[in-house]
């Protein structure tokens, strides 16, 4: 059972995590990495230890997103990539915008709604690497 729920908030350059254990005590704790695979694994190293308890959550971002699943998936870990509008309405009215508060909003969306989250697996791990490899040599 999953009972760390860590929410990212992905732009170009970095990813905004918040790690949320439950609804009732929202945001454990939350930092800041570059979108890049050096910033990812360090992420990942620092979550590792409770591997099987994490399950992470983002908004749909397409491209800025696909080196992130990448990572999550090559080590075998739980997430979900949510339609932004899904989890902006799920909170009703909100004021404030920036990432590191994005962040703590989709870790508190994936604790409320644990229920409804679906695990992703990419299919074609071909088509992934492709992707990636694209990414990398065109940034």
């Amino acid at each position: 059972m999953k009972t760390f729920f860590i929410g990212i908030d992905i732009s170009k350059d970095t990813l905004d995590f918040a790690i949320c254990k439950d609804v009732n005590n929202p945001i454990d704790d939350s930092f800041k990495v570059d979108n890049s695979i050096k910033g990812i694994s360090q992420m990942i190293r620092k979550c590792k230890k409770s591997k099987s308890l994490l399950w992470f959550c983002f908004e749909h971002t397409g491209n800025y997103g696909l080196l992130l699943s990448h990572q999550l998936q090559a080590e075998g870990l739980t997430y979900s990539a949510v339609p932004a509008l899904e989890i902006k309405q799920s909170q009703g009215m909100v004021r404030g915008k920036s990432d590191p508060v994005d962040a703590k909003r989709i870790a508190l969306y994936a604790a409320t709604h644990k229920h409804k989250l679906t695990p992703i697996k990419f299919l074609a791990k071909t088509f992934l690497k492709s992707n990636i490899y694209l990414l990398i040599v065109c940034n």
